[in-house]
């Protein structure tokens, strides 16, 4: 494994939070997705079989399952969607 010591999932949260400044925009600009072949360096979601720990530190700091899914892949295909026309 590349890290010594695994990332608390919780502070991975507290950077997506960080990074978007506000909910809103963190609802409408982030996206995440999963390392598939494992070793990602974070604790509890060290590969996607633990891609659930994230959705559920996100409900645990109120995120919405409308903001939620935005986050997990809506807000991918909404861009992607506009890079087609």
């Amino acid at each position: 494994m590349f890290f010594k010591r695994l990332i608390p999932l919780s502070l991975v949260v507290l950077s997506i939070i960080f990074a978007g400044c506000s909910q809103q925009q963190i609802t409408e600009h982030v996206g995440i997705g999963t390392d598939f072949d494992g070793g990602g360096g974070i604790a509890g979601f060290n590969d996607h079989s633990e891609a659930l720990n994230v959705t559920i530190e996100l409900v645990r700091r109120g995120y919405s399952e409308e903001d939620i899914s935005k986050i997990w892949g809506a807000n991918l295909l909404r861009v992607w969607r506009e890079v087609e026309k």
